[in-house]
């Protein structure tokens, strides 16, 4: 059994170094929001990009939280100059991404990229009195496992800090009852 003592001087380390991490995770999740984006582009009927890599590609569309107007509108990818389609799929359990300023970024589509070159980014279904202007298709690479693994790293990150402050506060106050001998 620790001591009064020796409880306050654990918490005394866990709290900074909780705190750090804490810190240290939030930081690395904000800065994985924005890794990987290859094209920002306008929400058009049909536009150009071009892709430097070949590989798997996400489109997602980034507006204001609660916007509407994406219901039937399908997407396709194909190569400049040819009808050939790229691969691809919609995305049925759709990630996420909400900022402090309310903007959304939702995945929608997933290709899969043959070759790096110039593509045709094809929307069918937007509806012609909808206003498109605030809103934006993006191309990024996917995430997979990397943004839930930092949600647990934030979550224990966070419960440490929050237990080394209670046990600390606990046994700074005289709570915890040395033990006996």
């Amino acid at each position: 059994m620790l001591t009064r003592g020796e409880v306050m001087a654990l918490c005394g380390i866990g709290v900074p170094v909780a705190a750090a991490l804490l810190a240290w995770a939030i930081r690395s999740l904000v800065a994985l929001y924005g890794a990987g984006e290859l094209a920002v582009l306008p929400v058009r009927a049909e536009q150009t990009v071009f892709l430097s890599e070949e590989g798997e590609v996400v489109l997602a569309i980034r507006a204001r939280q609660g916007s509407r107007g994406f219901g039937g509108v399908t997407f396709a990818l194909r190569s400049a100059g040819t009808p050939v389609a790229v691969d691809g799929r919609p995305i049925v359990l759709r990630s996420r991404w909400i900022d402090l300023s309310g903007t959304a970024t939702v995945s929608l589509h997933l290709f899969s990229v043959p070759q790096p070159g110039e593509f045709v980014l094809v929307a069918k279904g937007l509806h012609a009195d909808r206003d498109y202007t605030q809103m934006r298709l993006v191309l990024k690479r996917p995430t997979g496992l990397a943004v839930p693994l930092h949600i647990l790293w934030v979550l224990g990150a966070a419960a440490g800090l929050i237990v080394s402050l209670v046990f600390g506060l606990l046994a700074a106050l005289g709570h915890l009852a040395d033990p006996p001998g």
